[in-house]
């Protein structure tokens, strides 16, 4: 797309625009300083935003500003990452540049054609290219009419101005107040921003109209009264004499349009239709006229403030110059125009999106190659990550007509996944169940219905899942030559998904791998070891002995570790039962691999997720300062779009936050948007809220929070060895309802499976000492929870202090001091300020004036993502593999390193790792 360049005639004076004109070079000077700055530019057609823009650009430009400008029109909605290719499509296009190195190559692959990439690797890889090209020159990065954008480029933006902090980059936007909720919900977002300023330019006075009138015949009373002071139509108004009200402008523009001979008014007619821009050659084509007379008319047509020439394009002068154009023609003759300019550039070779942007616009006539050429519009838009466009155009092609039934099937199938990418799962299910019925080959018709359980299952709608599984199995068992492989996996997903409503073991589970375990290990292909996966989490989950062995089974000893784990549901899966089953060390061992895989394949879809499961395990099994650093991880990459197992992430960093004594930081992450989740999902979330309300003090609230949010609904948090009525039982004894907690606590125990981990039943215990009133009674339960789990946990750090304090009431100090210590170093080491501070109190009364354990508390000041890079480069891994590693930038390691420096009083990382070697176990440093 090309920005609209706008001939000198509308370009304003930019008379009453200081404000705009100031927060544009308050935002280069803070960008030249490394700090980013967004200014958003919102205001009506013809307000002079795009004026603005160009001042921005010349004012950057003559700085030493690296700039890059974007622009959109009406038909950009049909197109994705519009923003990508304005913004690098030159540069990508031509020879090598090294600013396209590491994850900004994937940008280049896009653009040349060479890759496909989802959202949220390009809006990382995007990242590290503007950081990279700012550490060269400071950069601007200019957007205009950003309304019109396609959804992927808004949300990439979106997500790209979340992350610029420190960088040398200041991005100015130009929007008009959108009527799209969606788009709405965007635009506010990005006004909305930390470092965001937004300016709504006014319509000018009666003096500024005077002043542009200047000796021209005009009453500028009258010219304010007809133009509103919008700049646009105060230009129009003083060099046409329209005297009326904007509308008249535009009725004045298609009676200068008619005053044209014939083939100059197909030519503006053809070039709005194009509106992006098109080339003189194709647009000659399109419009009926030869190459010589184009040549002619376009200065013609420039004289006239219709048509400008930039660079290779010809574009119309102003988006208002489009529309009023457009409202000139009939819905048939758009239709037509459409087909034409369809056709010039299929002859011309243009990219197939481009085509079809305008076949879509036409009337269905039975055109098989209009079909085709659409639906590979749609599979390049999906596989660009624009699910909404992609359905949009599966769902024209089958319009079309003239197909076979079978690819009409297909096509139903395509459009059903992508409604379901866009957020309409039960139009796309709906889609996706036609699709099985569409065609007779039973292997189609089992394959489909494996795509419709697994987008069913992704969409939370287990009992589709579970009925498409079931189906997939039954047409399958009829057809010949169906591989041991094909039914395991099958069996495997239907598994799963029964998983999701009950812990019972599956009986034909059962019976599969009676046929797989005589076998030897090395003999197991990756479906028996996925089989194994869910059979350990199957029996895990109901207590029943033997999910360990089926888990470790799984593992392989390492066989199971090949390329795609990090992609693979059934990865996670396994993880949940090495979580389940406690055992830690395999766990971080198989999920280590994951985000290995995960950095190789530059999927940030699966590092997100598998630095979601690390950070669970090791908050879960009390790995506090390493849970949090991956979990802290998670959340970046939610910020590039992941979003699965979202809740379930604001659990754990809400409670290894709560850990560490950052209420306030819990609180923001418990009041995240997990965006569109299942229920069960979705109440993992809401726990949080509930954690969070209780540890700020607030125990009336989260009483009233749980009885309406949490109490009546399904609830996944016992498959992950947690349970939410325990804040709350707290939340009653912050009341001093000591009976209340007690049957909230009862209720969790009855409710809890037999076979919860060993820090789960930990937790309930030591919660269940702190009400009991009898001392011997109390010093039993904390000792009971000792045995249920080892010094490397949290609740074992509780009954210490717990054993502590009672031996302080007895005047056993010795005692009081040991347990107390014990509480202490654990405290030390993973950072739980909160217990650190309760053992040095009952340290201090226990043994007044002596000192507490020598430790190095100075780690304690850093944040988890400090942390995390510091652990990284106490290695010997560079900046900018530090970055690459961690989907972050450059600049951003080098902030991180510098706060930790500064922070730990140190200069090198030799003395890095020193500190760092002498604290924190060998697993924290497993990256």
């Amino acid at each position: 797309m090309t920005p609209y360049p706008v001939t000198a005639r509308f370009v304003p004076i930019l008379l009453e625009r200081s404000a705009e004109l100031a927060a544009i070079v308050r935002a280069l000077d803070e960008a030249a300083a490394g700090r980013a700055r967004t200014v958003v530019l919102r205001g009506e057609p013809g307000i002079g935003k795009s004026s603005l823009l160009d001042a921005a650009t010349r004012t950057a430009s003559d700085r030493g500003f690296r700039v890059r400008r974007a622009g959109f029109t009406v038909l950009s909605s049909q197109a994705a990452f519009g923003l990508v290719w304005d913004w690098f499509g030159a540069d990508a296009l031509a020879a090598d540049d090294s600013s396209f190195d590491g994850p900004a190559r994937l940008v280049r692959d896009l653009i040349r054609g060479h890759a496909t990439a989802e959202p949220m690797a390009l809006a990382y890889a995007v990242h590290w290219l503007v950081a990279s090209l700012a550490e060269h020159e400071p950069v601007l990065l200019v957007v205009d009419d950003l309304h019109w954008a396609d959804d992927a480029s808004r949300r990439l933006l979106t997500t790209l101005l979340a992350k610029l902090s420190t960088e040398r980059v200041a991005v100015v936007v130009a929007t008009r107040p959108p009527l799209d909720a969606a788009v709405e919900a965007d635009l506010a977002t990005i006004a909305a921003a930390p470092r965001s300023v937004l300016h709504e330019p006014r319509p000018l006075s009666l003096d500024a109209i005077a002043t542009i009138g200047g000796s021209a015949d005009v009453d500028p009373a009258r010219v304010l009264h007809a133009s509103g002071g919008v700049p646009f139509y105060v230009h129009e108004l003083i060099a046409h004499g329209l005297e009326a009200s904007p509308a008249r402008v535009r009725e004045g523009l298609l009676a200068r349009l008619a005053q044209l001979p014939a083939d100059a008014r197909e030519v503006v007619e053809t070039a709005a239709i194009a509106a992006d821009g098109i080339s003189p050659t194709v647009l000659a084509h399109a419009a009926g006229v030869t190459s010589e007379r184009i040549a002619g008319l376009l200065p013609v047509l420039d004289a006239a403030g219709l048509l400008v020439t930039r660079g290779d394009a010809v574009v119309p002068t102003h988006p208002i110059v489009i529309e009023g154009v457009l409202d000139g023609l009939g819905a048939v003759r758009r239709a037509q125009l459409h087909a034409r300019v369809a056709g010039a550039l299929r002859a011309a070779g243009a990219p197939p999106v481009a085509i079809a942007a305008h076949e879509v616009e036409t009337d269905p006539a039975g055109d098989v190659e209009r079909a085709r050429s659409i639906s590979e519009a749609a599979r390049l838009a999906l596989q660009s990550g624009n699910a909404q466009l992609a359905a949009r155009f599966f769902a024209r092609a089958r319009i079309e007509g003239g197909i076979a039934p079978e690819e009409t099937g297909r096509l139903l199938l395509e459009e059903g996944r992508a409604r379901v990418l866009a957020g309409d799962p039960a139009a796309g299910l709906e889609l996706m169940r036609q699709a099985t019925r569409a065609g007779e080959d039973p292997r189609v018709k089992a394959d489909r219905l494996l795509e419709l359980g697994d987008a069913a299952y992704m969409a939370g709608d287990y009992a589709t899942a579970g009925e498409a599984y079931a189906g997939a199995r039954v047409t399958m068992a009829a057809i010949p030559g169906v591989s041991d492989r094909e039914r395991r996996l099958v069996l495997g997903k239907t598994a799963a998904n029964e998983l999701t409503f009950s812990p019972e073991p599956l009986g034909e589970v059962l019976a599969e791998l009676q046929q797989i375990e005589p076998w030897p290990p090395e003999e197991d292909t990756d479906a028996d070891r996925a089989l194994f996966g869910v059979a350990a989490l199957a029996f895990a989950l109901s207590g029943r002995d033997g999910g360990a062995e089926y888990a470790l089974r799984a593992l392989g000893d390492g066989r199971g570790i090949r390329p795609g784990i990090g992609d693979d549901p059934l990865t996670y899966m396994l993880s949940g039962a090495l979580n389940y089953l406690s055992l830690f060390a395999e766990g971080e061992f198989w999920l280590t691999a994951a985000l290995a895989d995960a950095r190789d394949s530059g999927s940030v879809q699966a590092f997100g997720t598998a630095s979601y499961a690390r950070g669970a395990l090791r908050i879960a099994h009390g790995r506090l300062r390493a849970g949090l650093a991956d979990l802290e991880a998670a959340r970046g990459a939610s910020e590039l779009g992941w979003r699965n197992y979202f809740p379930a992430m604001q659990y754990f960093l809400a409670k290894g936050y709560l850990y560490t004594g950052e209420v306030e930081l819990a609180g923001e992450v418990a009041r995240l948007d997990p965006g569109p989740q299942p229920a069960g999902f979705a109440s993992v979330g809401l726990a949080a809220q509930l954690m969070y309300l209780v540890a700020a003090g607030e125990p009336e609230e989260a009483i009233a929070f749980a009885r309406a949010r949490l109490a009546d609904g399904p609830n996944l948090l016992a498959t992950l060895g947690e349970d939410w009525r325990v804040p709350l039982a707290e939340a009653y004894a912050q009341l001093g309802q000591p009976d209340a907690a007690r049957r909230v606590l009862r209720s969790a125990a009855e409710l809890a499976p037999a076979s919860a981990p060993a820090h789960s039943k930990a937790t309930r215990i030591v919660a269940v000492a702190g009400l009991e009133t009898d001392p011997a009674a109390r010093e039993a339960l904390y000792r009971r929870a000792l045995e249920l789990v080892d010094d490397h946990y949290p609740q074992a750090a509780e009954a210490q202090l717990g054993l502590a304090e009672l031996a302080l009431a007895r005047g056993h100090d010795e005692v009081a001091q040991h347990h107390a210590r014990d509480a202490l170093r654990y405290a030390l080491a993973e950072g739980a300020v909160p217990l650190a501070t309760r053992a040095r109190e009952v340290l201090a009364r226990a043994a007044p004036g002596e000192s507490a354990l020598p430790s190095d508390d100075r780690l304690a000041l850093l944040t988890a993502s400090e942390l995390r890079i510091a652990e990284v480069a106490a290695h010997g891994k560079r900046n900018r593999e530090i970055a690459r590693s961690q989907f972050v930038t450059v600049k951003t390691v080098e902030f991180h390193l510098g706060n930790v420096y500064r922070k730990l009083g140190i200069h090198s990382r030799a003395e890095l790792a020193k500190i760092l070697g002498a604290t924190a176990d060998d697993g924290i440093l497993d990256f």
